[in-house]
């Protein structure tokens, strides 16, 4: 939608009463202590991932390298800024360091987030100098104490920075940080923890926390990786790091669900969000959506389809059946424009696959050979190794995904080193506006506060947001008696 801005939960701080910003404080080392506020209150301090899993913002901070409470404390350091991104590597990730190797899977991911920023296009194109999005690659040990004798190859996911609303039926659709940043051109985290203060020889202000992270699996002695980028196709035997990184980055984009096994948002009570891929997620027939808009509102009021029974649509209760879905009781993806194609849907729920992947044995249209698993698309729930495997572009339909999330793609993926893909379609328009974050000065007071019964003047509140010309539904999320002069307008009201 164009010029429109919706706001979902992007006016944070719309309080009565007047409040104020505690500042926190700053150990030696530079880690942020959890027991401190470090937006306004605590109101945003909490972070999830697309996997459900709960961080405190102070633990998100870029530079620490002792994050208190948070079993974090290892440093990690800025190596590599390709497009619109800063990479920070963690002490363990296996390429923070100088030997051949560690620098070759370094280029690798390097490549894949330069690529990613040649195909989509942002303001930060312009002003990327100043406002880049900040990825953690994580020492997967932190993540997966096992990885040793895991077979997971890699993961990555955005972090998602929304209110707590514990009223029931509340729901919205939440945008990720990468996705924010990218669209607006502006660090997603302006004014939820600004300003900031400068203590142990750190400085906390402005764009200086993670917007996501990613970890590869570099432990497991029978995992063997391919980093030749010159080479169009992997060796036998051999994982393609750049084929896996392009999966794991393209999920932190915003292909994955943010749907749970019972229907429910997997970031819990109170934080009852789900993704804006999950707006294109429908039964196995294409007649009804996952989850529903109760309300007027474009991104508010979700819920799961009171139509559907969450547990046989996503979980029936069956011996598990892994890496394999059947076609015509799959969950489906329902393309903007018409189409649809069948996502992973096994007959057992499988966290955190399930949902955030396309099944390329249920493959719309038809391919001209039968489907073989997991051949044909990146975003596929499994990988294996060698040639076959080797998928160094998205698919036209993964394309297709990215702008459906709003994404302004271009015509062409990659590079001359991983090789030119052309769709052959014109670039997609993807939507041109995200609100960046209102509510609190420079000073951290509250610029939208009044007295409990006061109507709270609302003025210029699309003064900060790209081509944004139209707001609707503004609500104080917090405290639902709240009276606000508007509710519904666009940049030139009121004057």
């Amino acid at each position: 939608m164009k010029n429109k801005l919706l706001l979902s939960y992007l006016l944070f701080f719309i309080m009565t009463g007047f409040g104020y910003m505690k500042a926190q404080t700053v150990d030696s080392t530079g880690g942020v202590g959890t027991q401190n506020k470090v937006s306004p209150n605590g109101l945003l301090d909490n972070i999830f991932d697309q996997y459900g899993n709960k961080y405190s913002l102070g633990d998100l901070f870029v530079g620490a390298s002792n994050r208190n409470g948070s079993g974090v404390n290892q440093p990690s350091s800025l190596l590599c800024q390709p497009g619109y991104f800063n990479l920070y590597f963690e002490v363990g990730s296996g390429m923070e360091g100088n030997s051949a190797i560690e620098l070759a899977r370094m280029a690798v991911i390097c490549q894949v987030f330069t690529d990613i920023s040649d195909f989509i296009e942002s303001p930060l194109e312009t002003n990327g100098q100043n406002n880049r999005v900040n990825i953690w690659i994580r020492n997967i040990n932190q993540i997966d104490a096992n990885s040793a004798n895991s077979g997971v190859l890699g993961l990555a996911t955005a972090f998602y920075n929304v209110p707590q609303n514990n009223a029931a039926g509340f729901g919205g659709i939440a945008d990720n940080e990468i996705w924010k940043t990218i669209h607006s051109g502006v660090d997603s985290y302006t004014n939820v923890a600004s300003p900031l203060v400068t203590q142990g020889g750190v400085n906390t202000s402005g764009g200086t926390f993670y917007h996501g992270y990613a970890a590869f699996n570099f432990n497991n002695a029978t995992i063997n990786w391919n980093t030749d980028l010159g080479s169009a196709l992997s060796p036998a035997g051999l994982y393609d790091l750049y084929s896996v990184a392009l999966h794991e980055v393209t999920h932190a984009l915003g292909f994955a669900s943010l749907i749970n096994f019972d229907g429910q948002s997997k970031l819990g009570a109170g934080y009852n969000y789900y993704s804006r891929y999950d707006l294109r997620l429908q039964n196995n027939l294409g007649t009804e959506n996952l989850i529903e808009n109760t309300g007027a509102c474009s991104l508010y009021d979700y819920g799961w389809n009171a139509n559907l029974n969450a547990i046989t649509t996503l979980a029936p209760n069956a011996a598990c059946n892994s890496n394999h879905t059947t076609c015509g009781s799959a969950v489906r993806y329902s393309y903007i424009g018409g189409g649809n194609q069948a996502v992973y849907t096994t007959n057992c729920f499988e966290a955190p696959s399930s949902l955030s992947h396309f099944e390329d044995e249920c493959q719309v249209p038809a391919p001209l050979v039968a489907p073989q698993n997991d051949l044909y698309f990146v975003m596929s729930n499994a990988n294996g190794t060698g040639a076959t495997f080797t998928k160094r572009h998205l698919t036209p339909e993964e394309r297709t995904v990215l702008c459906d999330l709003g994404y302004t793609v271009n015509s062409t993926f990659g590079s001359a080193g991983t090789t030119i893909f052309n769709y052959n379609v014109a670039q997609c328009a993807g939507i041109n506006v995200a609100g960046i974050n209102d509510g609190i000065d420079n000073i951290g007071a509250y610029v939208f506060a009044g007295n409990a019964g006061v109507t709270i003047p609302i003025i210029g509140i699309l003064d900060n947001d790209n081509n944004a010309t139209d707001f609707e539904c503004l609500m104080d999320v917090y405290d639902a008696t709240a009276i606000l002069s508007t509710t519904v307008g666009n940049q030139y009201y009121p004057n």
